[in-house]
């Protein structure tokens, strides 16, 4: 999946692409990380979608696109983390506990 930024070229496609903004694809500013998270997250849905309405091989092989890509959401995470100066451990924590507490509202949902 790719994200375009720029005016439609007329061949269904826009004159900027968004990862042609990140000088290296290691980058580790704030703006190129959050071009490569957005990116990733695309690599996951496409691989998600496609995983579901695909067979064999195919679906294989984009069940593993999408778990590569949501591992390359937590490689920029953690970047991200580092370069804000917050502590990507207590950040995992404070997501589990997420988690957990959107779990208890499901199950009271469905009455459990």
């Amino acid at each position: 999946m790719h994200l375009w930024l720029g005016k439609p070229t007329g061949k269904g496609r826009y004159s900027t692409m968004l990862l042609d903004l990140v000088p290296d694809g290691r980058s580790s500013d704030e703006a190129s990380l959050l071009v490569i998270l957005m990116h990733e997250l695309g690599s996951v849905a496409k691989g998600l979608f496609y995983a579901s309405i695909r067979e064999g091989r195919e679906r294989n092989a984009y069940t593993a696109e999408a778990r590569l890509g949501l591992c390359d959401l937590i490689t920029a995470s953690r970047q991200l983390a580092e370069l804000k100066g917050w502590d990507f451990n207590s950040l995992v924590t404070d997501g589990e506990e997420r988690f957990s507490e959107r779990m208890k509202d499901a199950r009271r949902k469905m009455g459990g």
